[in-house]
């Protein structure tokens, strides 16, 4: 924890904090997004979901192409991120895919409470947020850290800085530790959350 203080957190607290509201204030709209659904669209969702948990138990799936694809969307994204954080232009997209990052969580969790009540949240809990420790802090790290880049190439820019080859390896190597971290998160997204959903499954 102090490691991951020391290179990405210190001096850049509050982007930090904002980064954060942000990610929270993208899950309050996805969660009260679920209401804002029309109740056929609603429906035709929670008839999908329901057949998917009720054959998931007899689903066989290749858990090498599952993972396969999580690693390259998740490294796609992060690879963007850091795209994003070499310029400046275009660099506030950056907030948007946190943003939207955090929408996409609170709609699941709402779409499952809304369906399953506090059971939903119980799914939600046990399914969603242990790869989701490792995933979650990867994006807002990689946010704040490519944010934080392109501000330097801002001042830069204005002669307000110096930009040395040293800045752009320190930059290259905290991504390479976060996708090491978004690895982490797609493991067990795959290998264990399944074994995680038959278990509540039985519950439910």
């Amino acid at each position: 924890m102090k490691f991951i203080y020391e290179i990405y957190i210190q001096n850049q607290l509050p982007l930090l904090v904002f980064l954060i509201i942000l990610f929270i204030s993208g899950i309050a709209f996805g969660t009260i997004a679920v209401n804002t659904v029309n109740y056929e669209l609603k429906e035709n969702l929670f008839s999908y979901f329901n057949n998917f948990l009720r054959d998931f138990t007899k689903l066989e799936y290749d858990k090498a192409r599952f993972m396969h694809e999580s690693i390259k969307f998740n490294m796609l994204t992060l690879g963007i991120i850091f795209l994003l954080g070499l310029t400046v232009i275009i660099m506030p997209v950056i907030i948007l895919i946190i943003f939207f990052k955090g929408f996409v969580l609170g709609f699941s969790v709402g779409f499952l409470i809304d369906y399953y009540s506090y059971k939903g949240l119980l799914m939600a809990f046990i399914t969603i947020l242990p790869q989701n420790i490792f995933i979650i802090p990867a994006y807002l790290l990689s946010g704040l850290s490519s944010i934080s880049f392109s501000f330097l190439l801002i001042n830069y820019y204005r002669n307000r800085t110096r930009l040395g080859r040293q800045d752009f390896i320190d930059f290259f190597v905290k991504n390479i530790i976060l996708a090491f971290m978004m690895l982490g998160g797609t493991l067990i997204e795959t290998y264990i959350s399944p074994i995680l959903m038959n278990n509540i499954l039985n519950y439910l």
